[in-house]
């Protein structure tokens, strides 16, 4: 019994460090800490009253990060917008039109080369 509560083996998760939580994510532990300050991710303060935060993350917080930061690469470079400013094959220097243009132009650039 914790705290007047029944606990039963398996309820309780093993929480992570921000050590482990930030491999598990692939980013740095002040990374972390920036997410955690802004409410992105939960994690729980381990530390004594009036001391420095410790924080541990539970894994099931984690998972939800991730589950929320998860996006279709679609919806982040939508092929039917149009090309940035400023940038255009036509206006390239090569004078190319065409991706298949400036391929055989390299092609032939190369073979001329070799002779």
């Amino acid at each position: 019994m914790v705290a007047g509560f029944e606990v039963m083996p398996g309820d309780i998760e093993k929480l992570l460090t921000p050590a482990e939580v930030a491999d598990m994510l692939s980013l740095s532990e002040r990374h972390l800490r920036s997410l955690t300050a802004e409410g992105s991710i939960a994690a729980i303060n381990i530390s004594l009253l009036g001391a420095r935060p410790r924080y541990r993350y539970e894994p099931s917080e984690v998972e939800d990060f991730k589950s929320r930061r998860k996006v279709v690469l679609q919806e982040v470079f939508p092929t039917s917008r149009p090309a940035s400013r400023g940038f255009s094959l036509r206006g390239a220097s090569t004078g190319a039109s065409s991706l298949e243009e400036i391929r055989a132009r390299l092609v032939a650039k190369r073979t001329a080369g070799k002779k």
